[in-house]
């Protein structure tokens, strides 16, 4: 493409020959002129198009900080983060290695430091064959170990690494402790006292670990149906107690578990009652969304506290919880008719003993229908500063087909109002979920989701598992960071034999895989976010260039 004449060529041309100088008749420089304002408009339009079908990345918060671009972590799904005493931040997904035309199920990993550098990714865990999703959860403790439970197979597993080295697979405990029989959906945390909590929607088989009278509770019309149980640990994974039973209804599974702890130190999880997707029971049907908490470390807990909304045709789904302060809580969750897809909140002022009236969060709606998926989850944490941060997958309308939209939302407790939807990731090939968010210790944010591939325009939902990547974002920090602490290895930092059966982690045919080639993801089309940066960058320095040009030119 020809360079555009600059202000001095359109005006005159000289000939410097003998010191001569040839004008131009004025006539030609406006027909000239005209036709390359004409050949600039269509150049403006063409590149114009190119960058509305370009990914949107990040906005500012409501309190002027910028999310980083996002970054891609590796292919998978169903990723989890913690950060230890460090500020190191740990982050595992599922994903699946060919080798040799066999497909393994493993454990990736990678770590960011705190000056933001990440480790590549490594394999860490192989769980075996056959697609079986590894979903999983990261815990760290005080004594500079990371802790893991996983699927492996049907059922879920512990098993540690120390954070140094956390990367390396040969590090990682060779024998993995065995939590339930059959189970899909779990969560696990560290207190503050270094006490391991997990929650597992799951089922037992033998008489032999629970009273029998719990063994398969459910009826005949839910005969598979997982339930909701306990498990802790106070000595950093070397025995367990439990499994507690949480929830045991009778024709009615438990999922999307999730365990935390508020900033008082109580502990809490939620989940919702009645579907089962993983069993896939027929018959079976949403009832409500539950929580119970714990104010002496796990070892007691309060009867489930029910929310099932005001409609008489939908209850609540997805819900997720968090502590504003020690007496105030508050709950996101949306109904489960496609007829109503306002995301709804609550607050209690008493600890959850009573609740405001569902009230929707203006600007935001669930997505529904084409986009609509029983596998996706709202992240809601509350800050240093009291905020109350929420993490969608949601639209604008309810009229737009564009695809959904990872937005983030701030709720102020003092003047309960919300901030404007804030978008993280918008694209039209892909759709983000299952955002998880970490405060860190200068009330920075980190989150990580993944997307399926999903392309505006086509009738039906191209939510293939082909196309699954992991992506990082990164809030800085408004506040004085907190002192990080070294840590203080205990005198036996490895787990030793616990009373439950183990599980030979060796058990696949391949005792080592290959790591990821990363360097490879840098050249494909999935890569949106480093790739369509800086085409962007480039895009957008042109056309600033081009209308100043443009304006120059049509002010003559």
């Amino acid at each position: 493409m020809k360079s555009l004449p600059s202000r001095h060529d359109v005006m005159f041309r000289q000939a410097v020959t003998n010191r001569a100088c040839v004008v131009i008749p004025m006539h030609i420089l406006r027909a000239e002129r005209k036709s390359l304002l004409v050949r600039f408009r269509r150049l403006l339009l063409s590149f114009g198009l190119l960058v509305l079908a370009l990914p949107v990345f990040a906005q500012d918060d409501s309190l002027g900080r910028t999310w980083s671009i996002p970054m891609f972590l590796g292919d998978g799904w169903w990723q989890s983060m913690a950060l230890d005493i460090e500020g190191n931040l740990h982050v595992s997904w599922y994903d699946a290695i060919d080798d040799n035309n066999v497909f393994y199920d493993v454990l990736a990993y990678r770590k960011r430091d705190i000056f933001g550098n990440w480790t590549d990714t490594n394999n860490v865990i192989v769980t075996g064959t056959g697609g079986v999703t590894v979903r999983n959860a990261l815990a760290t403790t005080s004594n500079g170990m990371l802790h893991a439970a996983l699927r492996f197979q049907f059922q879920h597993v512990y098993a540690n690494a120390p954070v140094v080295g956390a990367d390396n697979a040969a590090n990682w405990s060779k024998d993995l402790v065995e939590l339930d029989d059959v189970g899909y959906y779990l969560d696990m945390i560290a207190d503050r006292q270094d006490t391991l909590h997990v929650v597992v929607s799951a089922r037992y088989e033998g008489i032999d670990r629970l009273n029998p009278s719990l063994m398969n509770a459910e009826l005949v019309i839910c005969p598979t149906c997982s339930d909701l149980y306990y498990l802790r640990s106070a000595n950093y994974g070397k025995t367990w107690e439990g499994p507690f039973p949480i929830s045991v209804l009778q024709s009615s599974g438990s999922d999307r578990p999730h365990v935390f702890e508020g900033q008082s130190g109580r502990l809490y999880i939620t989940w919702e009652e009645g579907l089962d997707w993983n069993r896939g029971t027929q018959g079976v049907q949403p009832k409500d969304v539950r929580f119970v908490y714990s104010d002496d470390g796990g070892i007691t807990w309060s009867d489930p506290i029910i929310l099932s909304g005001d409609r008489a045709d939908a209850v609540p789904l997805q819900m997720s919880l968090a502590e504003i302060d020690p007496k105030r809580l508050i709950t996101i969750w949306h109904y489960s008719s496609d007829e109503d897809r306002g995301i709804y909140y609550q607050v209690s002022d008493d600890e959850g003993v009573t609740w405001t009236d569902p009230t929707p969060i203006p600007s935001i709606y669930r997505r529904g229908g084409l986009f609509s998926s029983q596998l996706d989850r709202y992240a809601l944490v509350t800050d240093r500063l009291g905020l109350v941060h929420l993490f969608a997958v949601g639209q604008p309308s309810l009229t737009t087909t564009a695809n959904p939209t990872l937005y983030h939302m701030i709720y102020q407790p003092l003047t309960d109002s919300w901030s404007q939807p804030q978008r993280i990731l918008y694209s039209p090939e892909q759709q983000p979920e299952w955002p998880e968010a970490i405060v860190g210790p200068s009330n920075d944010i980190h989150l990580i989701w993944f997307i399926r591939g999903l392309i505006e325009g086509f009738a039906g939902m191209q939510s293939n598992t082909a196309i699954l990547k992991v992506y990082y974002s990164y809030l800085p920090g408004n506040m004085a960071a907190q002192p990080t602490v070294a840590f203080s290895p205990t005198e036996t930092p490895l787990p030793s034999p616990t009373p439950f059966r183990l599980v030979d982690s060796t058990a696949t045919p391949v005792s080592t895989v290959r790591p990821l080639e990363t360097s490879l993801a840098l050249t494909t089309r999935d890569n949106y976010a480093a790739q369509t940066l800086l085409g962007a960058i480039g895009v957008v320095a042109f056309l600033c260039a081009g209308i100043v040009a443009y304006v120059r030119l049509r002010g003559r």
